[in-house]
């Protein structure tokens, strides 16, 4: 990451961070403790801190054919397709309520109606 934002190829985290396969936030967090401690606390924290994906490229793959196919509709469909497919237990659908929204992956969800138009033309005053 240092030598690629040094020599100028790239000009922000943002860029590297696809080409690292990271988060822009973990070349952020990487940078700030290069900043703090030089290369040396980089090096010597390296491994430590945030969490490692509990989701595996290949579970990703198969919820997202999933999802496509419209075999899932809610989180709670997902967590049992996961831990059912994969054996990967997630104990509520936070996490992966937060998945989704980092892959832009919007749930879907019925649309308000209002009432009168259920009554028909026997409804309207």
């Amino acid at each position: 990451m240092l030598r690629l934002l040094k020599s100028g190829r790239y000009r922000s985290q943002r860029q590297l961070a696809p080409l690292l396969g990271c988060s822009d936030r973990t070349l952020r967090r990487w940078w700030q403790l290069y900043q703090q401690q030089g290369l040396t606390g980089l090096l010597a924290n390296r491994g430590t801190g945030g969490r490692r994906a509990s989701m595996t490229a290949e579970a990703q793959q198969g919820l997202k054919t999933a999802m496509q196919a419209d075999q899932i509709a809610t989180l709670e469909e997902a967590r049992s397709f996961l831990q059912q497919q994969f054996g990967i237990v997630y104990q509520g659908v936070s996490g992966l309520s937060r998945w989704c929204k980092r892959h832009r992956i919007k749930r879907k969800t019925g649309r308000r109606r209002h009432a009168l138009r259920f009554r028909g033309s026997a409804g309207r005053v």
